[in-house]
């Protein structure tokens, strides 16, 4: 699982992510930040930059993507070229977003 948000202030539900890890050997849940305040130590940038680098191939899985219509667009269309099927979306809000969001 791969979670966007934009700064430390929007960090919520870590440590039962955390937890939920720990129970579920076949999770990974991995935060990334877009704009990070200073001292952040996890990764940051887009969630598009972590489908990219770690998801070799979408065969056989499939994907839920929530968030703007920019970023949904644009992780399907990358999943869509990994072979990733199905897709489901859900537009948490439906504003254009720009490529810091």
């Amino acid at each position: 699982m791969f979670w966007g948000l934009r700064s430390q202030q929007d960090l919520y539900y870590q440590d039962e992510l955390a937890e939920l890890t720990k129970r579920m050997p076949t999770l990974t849940a991995i935060t990334t930040l877009s704009r990070p305040e200073p001292g952040w130590f996890g990764k940051s940038g887009r969630v598009l930059r972590l489908i990219e680098e770690r998801l070799a191939s979408g065969k056989n899985h499939g994907g839920d993507l929530c968030g703007n219509s920019a970023m949904i667009a644009d992780a399907t269309s990358l999943l869509q070229k990994k072979g990733l099927c199905p897709i489901y979306r859900e537009k948490y809000y439906d504003d254009t977003g720009s490529p810091e969001d």
